[in-house]
């Protein structure tokens, strides 16, 4: 009986058991995370001891986790791809939205702009057109600054959204970490608690929604996590310790987003993420938001690009050169919180068109006193002491700077945001070109030419002096060698004025061209050495013809009427003593050794000083001092004094003042140098009673100069001159009080000397008077010069050893291509010439190409309808009447159909509605590619449900089956004791 009694006893504790699995498993049937659970009942063995063997019941041998590794994998995929399509999506949507609008999209805006472009060029005189052109302009930009505006909503939102992915993903790292230490201990998962293996798939799952990983799990249930689709991968989690994941943006690609694994300790890059919720925004970023802002941000700097050109080639209203019509290009913000000094910087885009969304570093040397600006994405530098312009932008300072103070600039918006129009008033927008030509009435031909302004003519590149010499001034000479070469030794840029180049007496000779192939200095070349030098791999402008008219020339001579000198100048500086007093210093040119054997016989040699022509004697035994004396001869018209100083010769300008001839009367006095000079009453005595207003001058003068106080006195009517006398040269002298209207105080003269040779000599001349060859100019021109080295006249190369110095300065408004009036006239056989009408200047020459009948000089290009004839001539010249002018509005208008503007090779409503479709195509693909994932997920779903999940027919049938057959050993029991009851009554 006590057998019978112990069998239903293991069936009570069994089934209890069971029931209590059971009862769990519905309990937890909407537990996340839950894995059924399962009783598993064996024997409880046999009798051995009994002849005949009976059971001893049933035992609760374990609860089952009813786990298949395989099913939790593939719900983990599932889940990832899931998530990461769904992130996805709902970004493409918000971006489609607001790109595919009827009222925000820009497709609308752009129409209601060249419409109005076109009215204006139907009346470009018209206030209220001109007010119309502005309102369309502004659509333009505020729907630029909305879609701008929507990007950069969507890059911070996604941004937040990432940063809150990584910080749940590491959240997640920490606890599976936790759980592996505690897993650890065990060897088999068998004996692991459930409720741990329950948590630590959950917290998986939750890992995989977020980034996509790949999991191996130890014997003992511990969980490995890889990211990405294999073990291969970066470990997240090895054992019990986490790497955690940081998030690391760029500020300008908003593409670029990088993964950074232990950033704070062993930094390392994660690979690609393309699943889980970060990977889907991920995905959205690099080929959504990315691309979409990019081509944006390319759309608005090609449309106000386009337009800015357009305004600044044209007149407004007023006649007054056209501004930018819109602001292209990012904002920047300089954080200098650290500096200790008080300098404050000013960043300015001044050059749109080369302007980019970088990040810039400034830092202050205060050794030096500059300023050095990094672009932080291409590493290029610019130095200087302020207003340093790179890539496009201007940095200014004010204020003042400490040693190492630094600034960060940072774009603050890209061009697509940061788009707006500048211009406010109608009578600013600019409907008129700056330039128009007309063609002579009395031409043969009826061909008319229309004109445009243009970017320059390409023309091969070659070094530019500043990078070929050092910034040096003056003497001794810091000479650098430049070796033969029939290519130009460098050039001289459009834009660099104050140019003094020269080269060794024993060097080749300076020569100096035109782009068109107008000489400006050096020997003037044969026929034969022109034809072989001009050419375009030399640098000159395709077609340029020859010509040596301006050769050596210099003012009404010269090209352009410009002062060019063909040899040495010098101008006056200043200087400090050691007592830090500051001492003027007037031009002087020093010579070098003279050999005097070359005034002995022959010709006089003739010298060019400040334009006049001086001859040196060569008759007799010539010593320095005969030489200084023919030079000084002309003194009153050079004002330079020559002196010998051993070997050599300096030339040095004259201290002078002036004033309109006096009239000397008694009592008329000047005091010079602290010494009163005094014409008396018997000064006027001794001349006699009929004395004349010019013999008192005269004796006036000379009183003057008998008075021996360093200056001469001279009648250089219609003024009186003073000067400093011979030996005096250069000195400073004091004009005191007077009567004579000098005007008081020291005199010093900051004139320039210029020495060089008359167009009728040679730069031979120069060397004997120890004078190195060189070229030099003040004014700069609108246009490039190139420096070649020659030996003579047959243009053979030469070596040169070169010294210089130049400033990139402003050209002069009046020298600007579109600022002249030129007359273009055509001979028989398509050949042309361009002549300057102000200084009757062939400025160039050429044949016309009978292709495209167009022609270009400078920053215009003149196209022909027809064929000139020989003998047509036409007029190029600043236009007249810019309120009637309506030739840039024709070109707004033409904006729309133009495929140039972008590298796309499409216009930019085209662009703009490729890039509408591609984002509409996105998102088509990601809501196919969800619904795809959807199905893929919910069968795994299935899958690791039918052998994970709570089934609750199953439950209920188990609670029905475990119930009765507990039920039923209690019954055992109650007849075992029944049975018990009888036997002891029948005892």
């Amino acid at each position: 009986m006590v057998d019978l009694v112990s069998i239903g006893v293991s069936g009570l504790s069994a089934y209890q058991r069971a029931l209590a699995t059971t009862g769990n498993n519905i309990a937890n049937l909407q537990t996340e995370g839950y894995v059924r659970q399962r009783s598993s009942l064996q024997p409880a063995g046999q009798d051995n001891l009994s002849r005949i063997s009976l059971g001893n019941g049933v035992r609760y041998a374990a609860v089952e986790r009813m786990y298949d590794q395989f099913a939790e994998e593939n719900l983990q995929r599932a889940s990832a791809d899931l998530k990461g399509e769904e992130a996805l999506l709902t970004q493409l949507q918000s971006l489609q939205d607001a790109l595919g609008s009827s009222n925000a999209g820009l497709h609308g805006a752009f129409q209601e702009f060249f419409n109005a472009s076109r009215a204006l060029e139907a009346a470009p005189a018209s206030a209220g057109t001109r007010a119309s052109f502005l309102a369309a302009a502004e659509g333009v930009a505020s729907r630029m600054r909305s879609l701008g505006g929507t990007a950069e909503t969507l890059e911070r939102n996604t941004r937040t959204e990432i940063e809150g992915g990584v910080a749940e993903l590491n959240s997640y790292l920490k606890e599976i970490a936790q759980l592996n230490q505690e897993l650890l201990k065990k060897s088999s998962d068998a004996e692991q608690p459930m409720q741990l293996l329950d948590r630590r798939d959950a917290v998986l799952k939750k890992i995989s929604e977020t980034l996509g990983v790949t999991v191996k799990l130890t014997t003992g249930g511990a969980a490995a996590v890889y990211a990405g689709d294999s073990a291969a991968g970066v470990a997240l989690v090895d054992n019990g310790t986490p790497h955690l994941v940081s998030a690391q943006f760029d500020a300008t690609d908003y593409g670029r987003v990088q993964f950074v694994l232990d950033a704070g300790s062993n930094p390392s890059i994660l690979p690609t993420v393309r699943n889980g919720t970060l990977g889907g925004l991920m995905t959205f970023r690099s080929q959504g938001l990315g691309q979409a802002a990019d081509r944006l941000d390319a759309i608005a700097l090609a449309f106000g690009r386009g337009v800015n050109q357009l305004f600044r080639d044209g007149l407004d209203s007023l006649g007054r050169p056209g501004r930018d019509l819109f602001y292209v290009g990012p904002r920047f913000t300089a954080d200098g919180s650290a500096n200790a000094g008080t300098a404050r910087l000013g960043v300015e885009v001044v050059d749109p068109a080369a302007v980019q969304s970088h990040e810039f570093e400034m830092r202050f040397d205060g050794t030096s006193g500059n300023w050095t600006v990094r672009d932080k994405t291409t590493n290029a530098e610019a130095a200087g002491a302020n207003d340093l312009v790179l890539a496009g932008v201007r940095f200014s300072v004010q204020g003042f700077p400490r040693n190492g103070d630094t600034f960060t600039i940072k774009p603050e918006s890209r061009p697509a945001s940061s788009f707006e129009t500048l211009i406010k008033e109608p009578a600013e927008v600019v409907t008129a070109a700056r330039v128009a030509s007309t063609a002579s009435v009395d031409n043969v031909s009826t061909a008319v030419g229309a004109i445009t302004i243009t970017p320059p003519r390409p023309a091969n590149v070659f070094r530019s002096i500043d990078q070929l010499l050092p910034r040096t001034s003056g003497p001794p000479f810091i000479d650098t060698l430049v070796s033969a070469t029939t290519k130009p030794s460098a050039v001289i840029p459009a834009g660099y004025g104050n140019v003094r180049l020269t080269t060794a007496a024993s060097s080749g000779e300076l020569a100096v061209f035109t782009r068109d192939g107008r000489q400006i200095s050096g020997p003037a070349l044969t026929s034969a050495a022109a034809g072989s030098l001009l050419s375009t791999t030399n640098g000159f402008y395709a077609g340029a013809k020859y010509s040596s008219t301006y050769v050596n020339g210099a003012g009404a001579a010269g090209y352009l009427d410009q002062e060019f000198v063909n040899g040495m100048f010098a101008e006056a500086g200043e200087q400090k003593n050691a007592d830090g007093k500051s001492i003027k210093m007037p031009a002087s040119i020093l010579s070098e050794p003279i050999d005097l054997t070359q005034f002995q016989s022959g010709a006089a040699v003739p010298l060019r000083i400040n334009g006049t022509v001086v001859s040196v004697s060569t008759s007799g035994s010539k010593t320095l001092s005969d030489i200084a004396a023919d030079i000084n001869a002309q003194q009153a018209t050079t004002d330079v004094v020559a002196e010998v100083a051993g070997d050599r010769l300096r030339f040095t300008r004259l201290n002078q003042t002036s004033v309109t001839l006096p009239s000397v009367s008694a009592g008329s006095y000047v005091t010079i140098n602290g010494v009163k000079i005094e014409f008396t009453a018997a000064d006027d005595a001794a001349i006699g009673v009929s004395s004349t207003p010019t013999q008192r001058l005269t004796a006036f003068i000379n009183k003057i100069n008998a008075a021996n106080v360093g200056v001469t006195a001279s009648n250089a009517s219609p003024n009186l001159s003073i000067k400093n006398s011979v030996g005096q040269a250069g000195k400073l002298f004091t004009i005191g009080d007077n009567s004579i209207n000098l005007v008081q105080g020291d005199v010093f003269d900051s004139s320039s000397v210029a020495i060089d040779f008359d167009p009728s000599s040679s730069s031979a001349d120069l060397a004997k008077f120890g004078l190195r060859r060189g070229f030099a100019m003040k004014a700069p021109l609108a246009e490039d010069l190139l420096v070649f080295g020659i030996k003579d006249t047959n243009g053979l190369p030469a070596e040169l050893s070169l010294s210089g110095t130049f400033d990139k300065v402003d050209i002069p408004k009046a020298l600007q291509p579109d600022q002249r009036e030129y007359q273009i006239r055509f001979d028989g056989k398509n050949g042309y010439t361009i002549t300057d009408v102000a200084t009757s200047t062939e400025v160039g020459s050429g044949t016309l190409d009978l292709t495209t009948r167009t022609l270009q000089y400078g920053n215009w290009s003149l196209a022909f309808n027809g064929l000139p004839e020989g003998g047509d001539t036409y007029i190029v010249q600043p236009t007249q009447d810019p309120l009637g002018d309506n030739r840039i509005a024709s070109a707004l208008g033409n904006l729309q159909n133009r495929k140039d503007l972008l590298d796309s090779d499409q216009t930019l409503q085209q662009e703009y509605e490729s890039l509408v479709n591609k984002v509409g195509a996105l998102t088509v693909q990601a809501e196919i590619g969800k619904n795809a994932q959807k199905v893929v997920f919910d069968h795994a779903n299935e899958a690791r449900a039918r052998v994970s999940g709570v089934n609750l027919d199953e439950e209920l049938s188990d609670l029905l089956r475990y119930q009765q057959a507990y039920q039923a050993n209690a019954q055992v029991i109650q007849t075992a004791g029944r049975l018990f009851d009888s036997l002891i009554q029948r005892l």
